[in-house]
C-alpha cells in the first residue's frame, strides 16, 4: 500500500487509541472507550506473540521431523520425538514418521505436504509476526500475511483433527522393540492402523485444537482490521477529492 494507505493506518489507530495503542504495551489511561478498546486489540496482538513463540520450538522440533533427512536429526531431537510418540502415539506425527510402519507413511504423504507448507511459510511468518505484532509495525503488509497465514493453518490443521477424532480406540500398548505402541486389529487379528486411548485422545485433542482455533482467529481479526483500514482509506482518499 501507498501513502493513502498509510495515512489511513494513522487515522485507524487514532481512531483506536490515539497514541496508546503504539506502545509495547496496554495503554496506562483508560478514561475513555478509545483507549480501552487499543488495550484490548493490543492484548489481542500480544496472546498472538506469545503463540507463535510458543510455536518456533514445536515446529523446529517436532513437526518438521519427518521431512529433515535423518543426519539432520541430533540424537536428543529424535529422543524427543520418541518420547513424544511414547506418551501420545500421535497418529498424524506417527503415521508421516514412519512409527506404524510404510503402508501407513505413504497414506499421509498428503501431511507430508502440510509439513512443507509449514516449514517454508508457517515458520517464516511466525518470525516476522511475532516481530512486527509486538512492535506494532508494517501492519498493511502483516495483516495481510496473518490472514493467509490464519486461514491456511487452520485449513490444515482441521483434516489432523479428523484424524484424531476417527483413530479407533484401543484399552492397551504393546511393546515394539523400544517404542510402546497402540494399535488396533480387527477380527483375524490384522493390524489395521493406529488406536488411541481415552487419555491419549484427550491429550491430543487438547494439544491440536488451541492450533486450530488461535489461527482461525487471527484470521478473521486481520481480516476485520484490514477491512477497517481499507475502509478508512477511502473515506481518506474521498477527504482529498472533496
Amino acid at each position: 500500500m501507498g501513502r493513502d494507505a498509510r495515512d489511513a493506518l494513522m487515522i485507524v489507530d487514532e481512531k483506536h487509541s490515539e497514541d496508546a495503542s503504539t506502545l509495547p504495551g496496554p495503554s496506562r489511561e483508560r478514561s475513555s472507550g478509545h483507549k480501552i478498546m487499543g488495550c484490548s486489540h493490543r492484548t489481542l496482538d500480544l496472546v498472538y506473540v506469545a503463540f507463535f513463540l510458543v510455536h518456533i520450538p514445536a515446529t523446529i522440533i517436532l513437526d518438521l521431523q519427518a521431512i529433515y533427512p535423518a543426519w539432520l536429526i541430533p540424537a536428543p531431537v529424535k529422543f524427543l520425538g520418541d518420547l513424544y510418540m511414547t506418551m501420545t502415539n500421535d497418529p498424524v506425527v506417527g503415521s508421516v514418521g514412519g512409527y506404524f510402519g510404510p503402508d501407513v507413511q505413504q497414506q499421509f504423504l498428503w501431511l507430508k505436504c502440510f509439513m512443507w507448507t509449514e516449514a517454508l511459510f508457517q515458520l517464516p511468518t511466525f518470525f516476522y509476526g511475532a516481530y512486527n505484532l509486538y512492535h506494532n509495525l508494517n501492519a498493511p503488509k502483516l495483516y495481510p500475511l496473518l490472514v493467509a497465514y490464519g486461514a491456511s493453518t487452520a485449513m490444515t490443521t482441521l483434516p489432523c483433527l479428523a484424524v484424531l477424532l476417527t483413530t479407533p480406540s484401543v484399552e492397551t500398548a504393546v511393546s515394539e522393540g523400544s517404542k510402546m505402541v497402540v494399535r488396533s486389529l480387527n477380527h483375524s487379528g490384522v493390524w489395521l492402523k493406529p488406536g488411541l486411548t481415552a487419555a491419549q485422545r484427550m491429550l491430543l485433542l487438547g494439544s491440536y485444537v488451541p492450533f486450530f482455533v488461535i489461527p482461525l482467529v487471527i484470521a478473521i481479526d486481520m481480516a476485520i482490521r484490514l477491512r477497517k483500514l481499507s475502509a478508512a482509506s477511502w473515506k481518506h482518499r474521498a477527504g482529498k477529492w472533496e
